[in-house]
């Protein structure tokens, strides 16, 4: 047997031209020690500080078991601005970016069958008593992915999917869920799904990427619910000195503007990490109209 840790901490500084919430507006659960600080507000709130721990768990594995415990965040979903089968945190496309993904505390187990196949379940424990538990059955080879799920909570039950297809420069991947339950009762079965479908591969030491994510659930803004469909365009880069720099585009299939995202990252130690970026609204009100201009600067530490 042998026992690791993870420990991860973030501070972050947030500007912009308009009065905006905090940096995480739509918090989809509430952690019970919120370890998470909450965004402090500047006087003409137009700017947010935050502290937070983002990582504080401990990992147990013997033979073909794995176990954490803690605060944690796991590793779940193929998507690059977005995972409908992140039953936890899907990665929201348009909330403002950290660093690292929001954590829950909670426990993982996996038992691995065989080399490429393995069982995965989770829970997590919320605010009054609620939680929420997953199941997944991994087929994770060299070359292809297959991963369905199901999940269980508080927002309702959902169905996963998650295909991924490996090529020595190039990948592309399809993911989607199926809600019912909860708030998805009553609702047509367009309305419940989110389906995403995505391409990357590798020119010049360039990573290009390609995603499309038709949401039916109206849950991928966080400025306000709107069904539509989302195309997410980047090309990341790095550069001697670990740095790393990141352009995205992002633009609904139902007009309004399109959102010109650039991003800066410096690893200038193992363990610190300090990141700049600026979300920029380019158009016509409409469809990602109601995000404003927004510029933030983050520093993690990751022990």
């Amino acid at each position: 047997p042998s026992f690791s840790w993870d420990l991860a901490v973030e501070a972050h500084g947030q500007s912009s031209g308009a009065v905006m919430s905090p940096e995480w507006e739509l918090y989809p659960a509430q952690n019970v020690l919120d370890l998470e600080a909450e965004g402090l507000a500047t006087s003409d709130g137009k700017g947010y500080l935050s502290l937070r721990l983002s990582r504080a768990s401990l990992k147990w594995s013997s033979g073909p078991l794995d176990l954490t415990a803690g605060l944690f965040h796991p590793d779940w979903g193929s998507g690059w601005d977005t995972r409908p089968t992140d039953a936890f945190f899907p990665s929201r496309p348009l909330l403002w970016e950290p660093g690292l993904p929001l954590a829950s505390e909670g426990m993982d187990a996996k038992l691995f069958l065989f080399d490429d196949l393995s069982v995965e379940a989770a829970g997590r424990l919320l605010k009054d008593g609620a939680g929420d538990w997953v199941l997944r059955l991994v087929d994770k080879s060299v070359a292809y992915t297959v991963v369905p799920s199901f999940a269980r909570g508080e927002d309702g039950n959902r169905l996963g999917l998650e295909l991924q297809v490996l090529f020595p420069d190039a990948k592309v991947w399809a993911e989607g869920s199926l809600g019912w339950g909860g708030p998805f009762a009553g609702r047509a079965f367009s309305e419940s799904c989110e389906a995403l479908l995505g391409a990357s591969m590798v020119m010049d030491g360039t990573t290009l990427r390609i995603e499309f994510l038709e949401d039916g659930t109206g849950s991928a803004l966080s400025e306000g619910p709107l069904e539509a469909g989302y195309f997410f365009v980047s090309g990341e880069r790095g550069f001697p000195g670990e740095w790393a720099g990141r352009l995205g585009l992002a633009k609904s299939d139902s007009g309004g503007p399109w959102i010109l995202w650039p991003k800066v990252r410096w690893a200038f130690s193992e363990a610190w990490e300090a990141v700049l970026q600026v979300r920029v609204p380019l158009g016509d009100p409409g469809p990602l109209g109601a995000l404003p201009f927004r510029a933030g600067a983050s520093l993690s530490w990751t022990l």
